[in-house]
């Protein structure tokens, strides 16, 4: 992002989101005590509340067609899919050839799910969901430039509470 899109405020909330989550994982293992405020779950509602403001911030403006949808498609993935990837075929290789008792079990039967980020590989849980977001922000993106104009909210509406119901 550049300093000009940069949004100072939110890199202190996104690290009082991430000291949540520290504190959750530290609380789970004993090292503080449990709260019964659920901080880590806090923190991660946080993230992606801002990663919606943040996307719709970066590319509700911009004109929508296929070279930018690809643009934002290859943005996306190649941000993401490398080390998620390295990290799937890294457990599952682990596990079916090294030591079937390793924590983060990708078996033959769960690769592909994995593989499409509809999987739950323990610590990496947070990835599906973002990819999927991804691939939903582009029909709100869709909605922003089509309807951004008209000044019809009831559409722009309709077309955002179809792609929540998905």
């Amino acid at each position: 992002m550049s300093s000009a899109q940069r949004i100072d405020a939110l890199t202190g909330i996104r690290g009082l989101a991430a000291l949540l989550v520290v504190y959750s994982h530290l609380a789970e293992d004993g090292f503080f005590s449990r709260s019964h405020l659920y901080p880590g779950e806090v923190g991660v509602m946080v993230f992606f509340t801002l990663s919606g403001f943040l996307m719709a911030f970066l590319y509700g403006h911009k004109q929508f067609d296929y070279s930018a949808v690809v643009r934002y498609g290859v943005s996306r993935f190649s941000r993401i899919a490398p080390a998620y990837l390295f990290v799937v075929i890294g457990s599952y290789l682990i596990y079916n050839l090294i030591d079937p008792s390793f924590v983060y079990a990708i078996t033959h039967q769960n690769l592909l799910r994995h593989l499409l980020f509809s999987g739950n590989v323990s610590a990496l849980w947070s990835i599906p969901p973002e990819v999927q977001f991804y691939a939903v922000f582009v029909g709100l993106w869709f909605a922003l430039w089509k309807f951004r104009n008209q000044g019809n909210a009831s559409v722009l509406a309709i077309v955002l509470t179809a792609i929540f119901l998905l």
